[in-house]
């Protein structure tokens, strides 16, 4: 019986080292706040940026700019209006112009650290998700879009647009900073 109490006392000690050592102020875990997701990321593809902005209780995303779309592409072209109660119609939109449009809409903070209950519009196969986000880390966005439930889908991680890379940008269609000018 002596040998279970030192084993027991061991094992107390090691928990309650742990527990001072994590709630040292560099391990506390920081704290994201439901405005965190607004401003500009940059997509895991490098060809488009998405704003992040709050409108009537939800956080929506606008893609603002697009590499891929030439001026050539969007001139003639109106911004496309997601049917995102209808997943057959939606498919007609793969590979439209995005520059302006929603792609993230119904996003709403749980008051924990994760943005739930939005959908994603995906250009490049036409198909509406379900969505949720968490923030890794303040300058990482990891979005998850699923089928049912979030095991069913899969991650991509965005980054926050930094100042050095709002410079190098391209400057077709030069409507970055300018939405009044979007159709």
């Amino acid at each position: 019986m002596s040998k279970l109490k030192q084993l027991f006392s061991k094992l107390l000690l090691v928990v309650s080292v742990f527990a001072v050592f994590i709630s040292q102020p560099g391990f506390a875990a920081t704290e994201t706040n439901a405005d965190d997701i607004v401003g500009d990321w940059m997509v895991n593809t490098g060809d488009a940026v998405v704003r992040f902005y709050k409108a009537d209780g939800e956080y929506r995303g606008k893609v603002i700019w697009a590499g891929r779309e030439s001026t050539d592409w969007w001139l003639e072209e109106a911004p496309m209006e997601i049917p995102w109660e209808n997943r057959r119609e939606a498919k007609a939109y793969k590979h439209a112009a995005s520059l302006g449009v929603d792609i993230l809409v119904g996003l709403t903070f749980d008051e924990a650290d994760t943005w739930v209950e939005g959908r994603v519009f995906n250009v490049l196969n036409g198909k509406i998700y379900k969505c949720q986000i968490t923030l890794p880390e303040p300058e990482v966005l990891k979005l998850r879009g699923f089928i049912g439930l979030p095991v069913f889908g899969g991650s991509v991680e965005w980054h926050k647009l930094s100042d050095n890379q709002r410079a190098a940008m391209p400057t077709f269609p030069n409507r970055f900073e300018h939405p009044e000018t979007w159709p």
